[in-house]
């Protein structure tokens, strides 16, 4: 109706689960890659949640398109009440031929486990899909648990995708369904989308259907819908979906604000939404994505501060890295120590053995006043206090005794050049410490306050 009036090559925010106008937001995504990890690692039962209209089966039939043809699926939409039931639009589903309907579960079971093994010698893989699978019963469930045990004496013969609304976690919780719960490997939760998601998703949707300029629905506008949708792309799409009309209606290309606002009145008449009060409250205790009042953490404050954790654990890991540089700096000064110690008690046994007559003679004191002199250096190093250039200041010795220090000379000049680059070192490490603790200071000044303003806002409803 009103594509061409806005220049639409196609309506952008119909309700069908059109994998074309699949848009990657983080938390789609995040879950994508959850389902992708565990189909590749054949990880046996995988469950997906999320809140109605929050986009769990356009995700399904996107992964659907970008699986390999060697994979297998049965999409189960409306899980049926009885296991036959079940089998039958599995078989059905898979497209195996001469299936009937009145066949018993014994021979259902039978035909699938053969077209499993079929599927294996070609190597192919074979996934089944539960969409809306809070709706099945607790024995359907059970039954379904013992088709993961159709198996090799090496690997799963086929994998079983679980996807609902939350009701589906308080379904597994059930005593009955301990087995079926130990079995899940891969679980995950779809989250509403941020504020900032939701503006990036309408110009996506916007954009996938012809406009290219983006300006029909301001960013103030954005916000709005946002803010009474929580989040949920199926809300989104009826609000957006409203406003174009109303706007056709009127002749008006902008829809600002104004219009959204209209347009939530109207529904909140049929009572889809609430006023802001409640859907705050409401979106609050369901877990869904709002935007929080001033003093309490948003989501997507949470999300900063567990990047900037991050950012401190991987600091910190480089301080480690450091430190166990600065440990492995000490124990070669140590072992330079030594080193000065042997060569000292070597002079000083020489110095008690006859001389021998062919070899000149080496004055001691010599040796002791410029042993004297690089010990007093390697003090001073050690403290932090000696320059490279100070090695000039040692007393020259003739050659046989020179001869018998140039090693501690050597390691001396070595050890200088480290002490240099260590005292660097340590500059860089105290920064980063310094840097650390700013940043851990504020993040706890931050989280106290935060947490001390929602104590107060907890008094205050209470």
């Amino acid at each position: 109706m009103y594509e061409s009036f806005y220049g639409f090559t196609e309506k952008p925010f119909n309700l069908t689960p059109d994998p074309e106008f699949f848009y990657a937001s983080s938390v789609h995504r995040q879950a994508l890659a959850y389902l992708t990890y565990g189909l590749k690692e054949r990880k046996g039962f995988i469950q997906i949640t999320g809140e109605i209209g929050a986009g769990k089966t356009t995700l399904l039939r996107n992964l659907l398109r970008q699986m390999d043809r060697s994979v297998k699926t049965a999409y189960v939409i409306n899980p049926a009440e009885s296991f036959p039931q079940v089998l039958f639009t599995i078989l059905k589903d898979l497209e195996i031929p001469n299936v009937s309907p009145d066949r018993s579960k014994v021979e259902y079971l039978e035909v699938l486990h053969q077209y499993l093994l079929d599927q294996l010698d070609r190597g192919a893989h074979v996934v089944l899909i539960f969409d809306e699978a809070q709706n099945l019963t607790q024995p359907v469930l059970e039954e379904i648990r013992m088709l993961s045990n159709f198996e090799t004496t090496k690997e799963k013969l086929l994998q079983i995708v679980l996807v609902g609304q939350p009701e589906l976690r308080d379904l597994l919780k059930a005593p009955e369904l301990r087995q079926l719960r130990q079995r899940i490997s891969v679980r995950h939760h779809l989250n509403a989308l941020s504020a900032s998601e939701v503006r990036k998703y309408i110009l996506y949707r916007l954009r996938k259907a012809g406009d290219r300029k983006g300006e029909i629905f301001s960013e103030e506008a954005c916000d709005l819908i946002a803010e009474y949708s929580g989040g949920i792309p199926r809300l989104i799409n009826i609000l957006c979906d409203a406003c174009l009309v109303m706007g056709y209606v009127e002749e008006t290309r902008q829809l600002d604000p104004e219009k959204v606002t209209e347009v939530l009145e109207e529904y909140r008449n049929e009572g889809l939404f609430e006023d802001e009060e409640s859907a705050l409250e409401e979106q609050a205790g369901s877990g869904i994505a709002v935007q929080s009042p001033p003093g309490i953490l948003s989501p997507d404050e949470i999300i900063g501060i567990e990047r900037r954790l991050d950012r401190v654990e991987e600091a910190l890991m480089g301080l480690d890295a450091l430190a166990e540089s600065v440990r492995g700096q000490n124990e070669m000064l140590h072992a330079f120590r030594s080193s000065i110690d042997e060569l000292n008690a070597s002079v000083n046994r020489s110095q008690s053995q006859p001389r021998v007559p062919d070899r000149p003679a080496v004055d001691s004191s010599q040796v002791d006043r410029r042993l004297a002199k690089i010990e007093s250096m390697v003090e001073k190093l050690s403290q932090g206090s000696l320059a490279t250039g100070d090695l000039s200041s040692i007393p020259p010795l003739s050659p046989e005794a020179d001869r018998s220090v140039t090693r501690v000379e050597h390691l001396v000049r070595l050890l200088a050049g480290n002490s240099e680059r260590l005292d660097r070192r340590e500059r860089e490490l105290d920064k980063v410490l310094e840097d650390v603790n700013i940043q851990m200071g504020k993040l706890r000044k931050y989280l106290k306050l935060s947490l001390r303003e929602e104590a107060f806002r907890i008094d205050d409803s209470g």
